[in-house]
């Protein structure tokens, strides 16, 4: 069964009546890794967004969605399918909260919304926190502090402050990703290269 996991925008608290079992289970604005994204959007609605250009490898497509009507909690969000998949199975789903030159409230959240998650997904390997450059900013200004789990099948959730340079846009932001590890593999591996 599906859990709810948002994050109330004032307070950056998880929301969940129960325990998930596997980070399928969590749901960013009612959707999941693992559904169909033809579920909560038409092909002329995907077709018409923002697909980003930042990767060399067109294997996933990767689409922004700014300030949905149905949105209840994020600002955005980035949703990854495989590109030749017609049904477009989500891969990962980010839901990211803008903190432009307030990267310091952004900070104050990591602790609480790690401590949420590990209460709500069980039997999650805890990568810890770490800080490092962003590899888009050629200037090695932007910074990237995430705190990153995985379950038994190296599937990850990420949540981490954005620090941008000024050089680089300074869109400073919170982000809550859900990656499956075939995607995961793809981003680290042969997206930029």
């Amino acid at each position: 069964m599906k859990k709810l996991l948002g994050i109330v925008v004032l307070g950056l608290f998880l929301i969940t009546p129960s325990q998930a079992d596997d980070i399928s289970d969590l749901q960013i604005e009612g959707m999941s890794v693992g559904d169909s994204l033809l579920d909560f959007f038409s092909e002329e609605e995907i077709k018409n967004t923002t697909a980003v250009g930042w990767y060399k490898s067109n294997r996933y497509t990767t689409i922004e969605i700014l300030n949905h009507k149905n949105f209840e909690t994020y600002e955005e969000l980035q949703i990854h399918f495989e590109t030749k998949d017609s049904s477009k199975k989500i891969a990962g789903i980010d839901g990211i909260i803008n903190y432009i030159k307030n990267i310091d409230e952004c900070y104050k959240r990591i602790d609480e919304v790690v401590q949420e998650i590990s209460n709500i997904v069980k039997d999650l390997k805890d990568l810890g926190e770490e800080t490092y450059k962003h590899s888009a900013d050629e200037t090695g200004k932007s910074t990237i502090t995430d705190y990153v789990f995985e379950n038994k099948n190296s599937d990850e959730i990420q949540i981490g402050c954005y620090d941008y340079s000024e050089s680089h846009g300074g869109e400073d932001h919170f982000r809550l990703g859900i990656r499956l590890i075939a995607l995961r593999n793809w981003i680290r591996n042969e997206a930029f290269k």
